[in-house]
């Protein structure tokens, strides 16, 4: 179930795409597989919590409009991962015991995992690619 306050948050990352949030990390990789040096999470909701970090716009095709890089804030809770990369493409998806997550919207796709206390993630669409990189900050359910 989706907080008011929760969604408040993720509306407030960027007036052009709300989702300009968190990347840029060397050598991150598109493919994340389940148990990929991913410790399991013994409890459900146990990546729950705010992760801030930077993003970085990675490939735009000519007129494309792909959010632009910058600082922001991913936040997890109950075990899923809302995430507004543009006004038109908002993803949603569980959060896997091992810290992974998939998501696709038609040609769309969202990729990333947590490994510690470090996220990182990729959205690849036909005409954007976007990297994330960020690092825990607080649960805000505690």
């Amino acid at each position: 179930m989706r907080t008011p306050r929760r969604l408040a948050a993720l509306a407030a990352l960027s007036p052009l795409g709300l989702a300009i949030a968190l990347g840029g990390c060397s050598g991150f990789s598109n493919a994340f597989s389940p148990g990929d040096n991913v410790p399991p999470a013994s409890v459900s909701g146990a990546f729950d919590g705010n992760y801030q970090g930077r993003s970085t716009l990675v490939r735009a095709m000519p007129n494309a409009l792909c959010p632009a890089g910058g600082p922001g804030v991913i936040e997890i809770g109950d075990g899923s991962l809302t995430f507004p990369y543009t006004p038109d493409l908002i993803f949603d998806t569980a959060i896997n015991p091992d810290g992974t997550w998939h998501a696709e919207i038609g040609t769309a796709r969202l990729d990333g995992r947590i490994v510690g206390n470090h996220l990182a993630m990729s959205v690849n669409t036909p005409s954007c690619q976007t990297q994330y990189s960020a690092d825990y900050v607080w649960n805000h359910s505690s």
